[in-house]
């Protein structure tokens, strides 16, 4: 689940043309991010994911019926992806019908700083750092029980 040498690999998928490159351009000014691969449908991103071997899936939930994204969903987890559902406040019983699969969970409005943040929680974990006497670094314990490689940790 750890980052590649260079960076995150990103799938976007995303049935309007318009919000994909939204997600791709708001991707692309995250530096933890090293490419960006963008998919119409379900099926045109199951086809790429052998391929391409995202890190992380970032899929809009109304781009296909339920069933389409899940099994998108399932195949992507197959393949150690992480899978971020882009929602605009859908109703919760179709939320909990994702949970088996979905690591997380994105308003369309994300900002490149919220979905940075997301892409690093779904794979490494959160992260709090504080300090502690006599004026330390340690990590508190999260429920995810990952953290994130690099430079924060050499700060301990």
């Amino acid at each position: 689940m750890g980052k590649r040498g260079g960076g995150w690999k990103v799938m976007i998928v995303d049935n309007d043309p318009d919000r994909r490159q939204e997600l791709a351009k708001s991707c692309e000014k995250i530096a933890e991010i090293e490419g960006v691969t963008l998919a119409a449908s379900p099926e045109e991103a199951a086809a790429g994911l052998a391929a391409e071997r995202p890190d992380v899936v970032i899929a809009d939930l109304e781009s296909a019926p339920l069933r389409e994204m899940a099994e998108l969903g399932r195949r992507a987890r197959a393949t150690g992806a992480s899978v971020i559902l882009v929602t605009a406040g859908q109703d919760p019983s179709v939320l909990a019908e994702v949970m088996e699969w979905a690591s997380g969970f994105l308003p369309r409005e994300a900002t490149p700083t919220a979905i940075g943040y997301a892409v690093q929680v779904v794979r490494t974990g959160p992260s709090t750092w504080s300090p502690t006497p006599p004026g330390g670094w340690s990590r508190s314990s999260t429920p995810c029980g990952r953290w994130p490689t690099g430079g924060r940790e050499a700060n301990r």
